[in-house]
């Protein structure tokens, strides 16, 4: 808890998670707003359209945010000397590493928050008062929540073997860009 409460500490002061989530807002309100049909004439916006249209685009930068937020995060002791400090503690290895990888899935939640906000700003631009949002929490919470999750889990399990901020880094690239290809071919 006490890893997980620093990391989190440390998040919060850093300007790039604001700059994402605000990055994050814009591009679900853009590109879940982009339905025409083909005669150029915009469509009804539904909360399950805005999500399924905004969903490849939020994974993908989601994935590669976190990509660079974890391993930074695991690199950060190293860069600063406080490495050796930590494992000659008594605080389990296991534990350290969960604490950084909670303060990631935090992250995430607070990322997903942003997205549902978007998407119903959007509808209630729209629609009026009444939206229905559990569409919404259905496909960026339910969905994508624990594809986060895995990526989160292994980022932070390639970090660890490789010992290496270039390494891990670069396997992550590939990672995304192999499931990228997968999922243009429709697998």
């Amino acid at each position: 808890m006490t890893v997980l409460a620093a990391e989190l500490r440390s998040l919060v002061r850093q300007p790039s998670s604001y700059l994402f989530a605000m990055f994050l807002f814009a591009v679900v309100a853009e590109v879940g707003g982009a339905e025409a049909d083909v005669y150029g004439s915009v469509s009804v916006l539904t909360a399950g359209g805005v999500a399924i249209s905004a969903l490849p685009a939020v994974t993908v930068l989601t994935c590669l945010f976190l990509l660079f937020v974890i391993v930074e995060s695991l690199h950060r002791d190293r860069a600063t000397g406080f490495e050796a400090i930590v494992f000659s503690s008594p605080v389990p290895t296991l534990s350290f590493i969960m604490g950084k990888a909670l303060a990631a899935i935090v992250l995430i939640g607070v990322f997903t928050a942003v997205c549902v906000i978007s998407g119903a700003v959007l509808l209630l631009a729209q629609s009026g008062p009444r939206v229905p949002v559990w569409p919404l929490l259905l496909v960026f919470g339910a969905v994508l929540g624990p594809t986060y999750v895995l990526w989160t889990a292994f980022v932070t399990a390639v970090m660890s073997l490789v010992q290496s901020r270039t390494a891990a880094l670069a396997i992550g690239f590939v990672a995304l860009l192999l499931t990228a290809a997968q999922f243009i071919r429709g697998s």
